[in-house]
Parts: structure tokens; sequence; C-alpha cells
């Protein structure tokens, strides 16, 4: 906390100017130097939903992994199970399929202005993986 002395002489070496876009000063060269506005960090986090699914759980069908009503923007899908897995968002229609075993994709859908409100499924693509885990995380 800084006493009153100290206050008003860092005010004396940094004055605060009375408009956003001032020279409050100017630099050795005499060049200005002009007060801009930073907004303040945000202090909202990201929300997310998650699946960690193991080997054993992971099926020849697609069966609900996360259930979602959000408007869901990314989508982070890790296969670190022996085989590639296959993604949907209605439960019939596989829309990611063949997510490498071992790989970890990024999906945006916001950049282009979608987004999904839907559950997400997952199921193998040819066989039954035996080793693993898929992580799944839907943000929005």
């Amino acid at each position: 906390m800084l006493n009153a002395i100290q206050n008003e002489a860092l005010n004396d070496m940094y004055p605060v100017p009375d408009q956003i876009g001032q020279a409050i000063a100017v630099d050795s060269k005499g060049r200005p130097i002009v007060a801009v506005t930073v907004p303040a960090p945000s202090t909202s986090e990201a929300t997310f939903l998650r699946a960690a699914v193991a080997f054993g759980s992971v099926a020849s069908s697609l069966t609900s992994v996360i259930t979602n009503s959000n408007q869901v923007r990314f989508l982070r899908v890790r296969n670190t199970t022996d085989q590639p897995i296959d993604i949907a968002f209605n439960g019939t229609t596989v829309n990611i399929d063949s997510i490498p075993a071992g790989a970890s994709e990024f999906y945006d859908f916001g950049a282009d202005g979608r987004d999904i409100r839907t559950d997400v499924y997952l199921k193998y693509t040819n066989s039954a993986p035996s080793s693993g885990t898929v992580y799944i995380n839907a943000f929005y």
C-alpha cells in the first residue's frame, strides 16, 4: 500500500492524462508519449465438457460420450488408443472419421460461425482398441 507521499511522487513521475490519446510527455527525441487504453484481461474462463473413454468402452456402434445442450465452438479429441476412431454429433452419421491411433485433433467450429448443439458420439473405425483412452473436450 502506498502512502500519500509515495502516491504523489508516482503521479508526478507518471501523470494521468485528461483524456485517452492525449500526449502526457515527450521522449528524449521530442516524440510525444501518448496514453492508450488497454482492455483488462477477461476474468471468465472457458467452460467445457469432457469425457475420457477407456479402450474397453469404445464400441463398434456410435455411443454418446458427452451430453450437450450448449453452443460448442471447439472440440479437442485425443486418441491414445491403438485404433482409429470416429466421432458423430447426431448418433447416426459419422461427422469426423478416422482419427488415427495416437493422434490429437482440434476442431474450430466457431471460426466460420458454426457450432455444435448436440451430444458427442464415439465408435471405433475398424477394429476394437486393446489399449489407451479417448479424451474429448467440448469447449463452449
